[in-house]
């Protein structure tokens, strides 16, 4: 496993977490969070260089070991796609790939990077299974600028991964339910049904924490900055303020909650005899106050906040910031293991 550590430049905040293997766990090396200090898709060289300042510091303060990274790319910044073939060997996929992917990705293929991951064979000869592939086509104009960006911060990129493959890393094996797993970011949530640790749906809306803030502050008359101490502090908690914040946030995940239905009803459809049996909630909008018993009780499952250091060493005063879900990315970039 070559020294690296997990880099997340996210719209809110950058997020870095070092670790080294131990057996079958994992013990922290360092970490770190800073915000994000502007827009993340600026073109202006101003822009540019302050957020690559932003991480050269964030490395320094952290002290991290190597200047080798893993970075995870924005599932906006990607088209992700599962999709069912008969049986192929290795060679026979790698040839067909490309036809498969032009029926999918809606964009010319010349303009994308396309890798692909195999997550389900079925026997040679069986003739009623179907080999399960995702599809990754990541565009090329947003990789080569995130490269760009860490270069120009003085570190040198190992891997580029998507969010969702990154987060999986950090969900516990031997799974033997079928989970579905919200990713609930600034600008974007990612949904994932995982299966006995098969990635079986995969889904991104364009909204998160983002459109709550704004919604807040259209419907109680006040500016981000106050919006989002109000959106951090009450969260949706019905008791607070006379409901007033909750019910502006509900107003606007609500429009999150509509595809949560439409993604259990489509895997219902599709794999009947498999039911969701909870709900795992990552990212920095699962710290939101309350969303844990809202979903509880609009879905009649459980649901859990994930600690993305589950398959880490706690040794000594483990950092309780650590628990936060908003780490998972940084974490799972860290625990990539290339041999």
């Amino acid at each position: 496993m070559t020294a690296h550590f997990g880099l997340d430049i996210g719209s809110y905040s950058i997020k870095l977490v070092q670790a080294e293997k131990k057996a079958n766990n994992f013990q922290l090396i360092t970490y770190g969070e800073v915000r994000t200090p502007v827009a993340l898709n600026s073109e202006a060289q101003k822009d540019k260089v302050a957020l690559a300042e932003a991480i050269k510091k964030l490395t320094a303060d952290a002290k991290t070991t190597t200047k080798n990274i893993s970075l995870a790319l924005s599932e906006t910044e990607v088209f992700s796609q599962i999709i069912e073939l008969p049986y192929l060997s290795k060679a026979e996929l790698a040839a067909a790939i490309n036809f498969e992917a032009e029926q999918y990705i809606p964009v010319p293929l010349s303009e994308v990077q396309l890798e692909y991951l195999v997550l389900k064979t079925p026997p040679k000869g069986a003739i009623k299974e179907k080999m399960e592939v995702l599809l990754i086509a990541a565009k090329k104009d947003s990789l080569n600028r995130m490269v760009n960006l860490v270069e120009m911060a003085g570190l040198t990129p190992l891997s580029v991964e998507t969010e969702v493959l990154a987060l999986i890393k950090c969900l516990t094996s031997n799974q033997k339910q079928a989970n579905l797993v919200i990713d609930l970011g600034n600008k974007s949530s990612d949904m994932m049904i995982i299966y006995e640790d098969n990635l079986k749906f995969v889904r991104t809306l364009n909204t998160g924490g983002e459109a709550l803030t704004r919604a807040l502050a259209q419907a109680l008359n006040m500016d981000l900055a106050q919006a989002e101490q109000y959106k951090v502090s009450y969260g949706i908690d019905q008791s607070q303020l006379e409901g007033q914040v909750a019910k502006s946030l509900l107003s606007a995940f609500n429009i999150i909650t509509e595809e949560i239905k439409k993604s259990l009803a489509f895997f219902s459809q599709k794999q009947p005899e498999t039911k969701v049996r909870s709900i795992i909630l990552t990212g920095g909008g699962a710290e939101l106050k309350g969303i844990s018993a809202y979903l509880a009780k609009l879905f009649n499952l459980e649901v859990f906040v994930f600690n993305p250091f589950d398959k880490f060493i706690k040794e000594g005063q483990f950092p309780e910031i650590l628990g936060k879900p908003r780490f998972t990315v940084a974490a799972g970039l860290a625990m990539r293991d290339d041999g």
